[in-house]
């Protein structure tokens, strides 16, 4: 079991990289501390007594008490210091302790060549998270020169001694392919292992590959069960999966009040997926009363930390929403921001808004010129409007060809105003009584 598993799980949930671990024999120490929490002060004196007297299992002891902090006073300098006491008799835990402080400069400057080397001597003394740091050390080129093939080797040792974390790790390294070829199927057996133990991360993966995978691995219910333990170790990534699962299954409006409070656990703890997926619970009041305000305000998050599926609703909320939040100028930043990133629908609305010279200084060269885009995204409302802008030529040089061309092709599919505008248009006695009616495009 791993001391600083609290601390590996949130940098996981960031980098998918593993913190490098202290182990410890915790039942025997949980003893210890026990006891010293109740009072019985003589457990501590008889621990400090044995450490005193150069017995290695003990100076092992105290240190991860002096690091832990919990019954006596934090005090990295002295961990450090008994770490390496029982190291150089031996103990291969406190090889592996002596190496986190190393690598992390705790207590002791920072080497991590000398931290590879003291997790190497408990790793070869068949010390699993040891085995684990290690590998993850010659993974990045860390105090090693970097050696996926024996980063490999080592995770797998780690794992045939049923180390919770190391298999996560061989599942990382086979779907991404950073070692070599991406193996799908190795991937998530890795993962299982993984999940199997205990490891939120690997719970998470696997739940999310059930459920989005291809047909020879999709199991929805399976993943969801996966997902579930990983929400219930307090996995961010699992509850922001979870709750949108469950909105989708739910229909519209969903009742379950769940789904509120997995989604703002999650947002709160900073995922985006989740802090796009309470925008849209406030927005359409899917697990909650409608808040246009609330849904600016978490599509905001989301948008702000990269993810680009919230920037096109934000922008919409803040352009078509309730007056009472309405902000042309935030709008057009962000639908400038979806289309820069490939988001074809906000070329239309940036479009309207360079066209009407709402939030942004009027611009109907640039109105086209993202009608054309939005055109290529499959907009029937834009290819209308760029039949328009031809027709009087605005913001492009009129040509009636191309503007017929255009609104034939928009009422082809299903543009009203496109189909109302031919109908007009061919009407006889209007073409004898006005033949230069503004509503026909051209003079003929």
């Amino acid at each position: 079991m791993n001391l600083f598993r609290s601390l590996l799980l949130l940098l996981a949930f960031v980098v998918w990289l593993p913190l490098t671990t202290v182990a410890a024999d915790l039942n025997a120490i949980g003893r210890w501390a026990e006891s010293a929490a109740k009072g019985d002060s003589a457990a501590l004196a008889s621990l400090r007594h044995e450490a005193e007297r150069h017995d290695p299992e003990s100076q092992y002891r105290l240190g991860v008490l002096i690091f832990e902090g919990q019954v006596v006073r934090r005090n990295f300098v002295q961990a450090a210091d008994l770490f390496r006491r029982a190291a150089d008799k031996g103990h291969a835990a406190a090889h592996n302790a002596l190496g986190h402080m190393l690598q992390h400069g705790l207590g002791i400057d920072r080497d991590e060549a000398q931290a590879a080397q003291w997790y190497e001597r408990a790793a070869r003394l068949d010390n699993a998270d040891a085995q684990n740091n290690f590998a993850w050390l010659l993974q990045e080129g860390r105090g090693r020169q970097r050696d996926f093939d024996q980063a490999v080797t080592w995770y797998k040792k780690a794992s045939a001694s049923g180390h919770v974390t190391a298999p996560y790790q061989l599942g990382l390294l086979y779907e991404t392919g950073i070692a070599g070829a991406k193996d799908r199927v190795q991937a998530l057996s890795w993962y299982r292992v993984a999940a199997e133990r205990g490891e939120p991360m690997a719970q998470y993966k696997l739940g999310a590959a059930l459920i989005t995978g291809d047909s020879a691995v999709r199991d929805p219910d399976k993943g969801a069960a996966w997902l579930e333990k990983s929400a219930a170790q307090g996995n961010p990534l699992a509850k922001s999966m979870l709750a949108t699962l469950l909105v989708k299954r739910g229909g519209k409006p969903s009742p379950d009040a769940r789904i509120l409070g997995l989604a703002t656990d999650a947002a709160k703890r900073g995922v985006p997926a989740a802090q796009r997926l309470l925008g849209t619970i406030y927005e359409q009041g899917l697990a909650a009363e409608k808040d246009p305000a609330a849904a600016i305000r978490w599509y905001r998050e989301a948008a702000t930390r990269g993810d680009i599926d919230a920037q096109l609703p934000l922008a919409k909320l803040l352009d078509l929403g309730p007056k009472s939040v309405q902000d042309p100028v935030e709008a057009a930043l962000w639908y400038g921001k979806a289309s820069a990133a490939g988001g074809t629908e906000a070329d239309l609305w940036l479009g309207l808004l360079y066209q009407e010279g709402r939030g942004i200084a009027r611009d109907e060269q640039q109105a086209f010129r993202h009608y054309q885009k939005a055109v290529e995204g499959g907009s029937v409302e834009a290819l209308y409007r760029i039949a328009v802008l031809y027709d009087e030529g605005r913001g492009v040089a009129r040509d009636t060809r191309r503007a017929r061309d255009a609104y034939a092709a928009a009422a082809d599919k299903g543009h009203a105003g496109a189909r109302e505008f031919l109908e007009r248009l061919l009407k006889p006695a209007e073409r004898e009584n006005d033949p230069f009616s503004p509503i026909k495009f051209g003079r003929f």
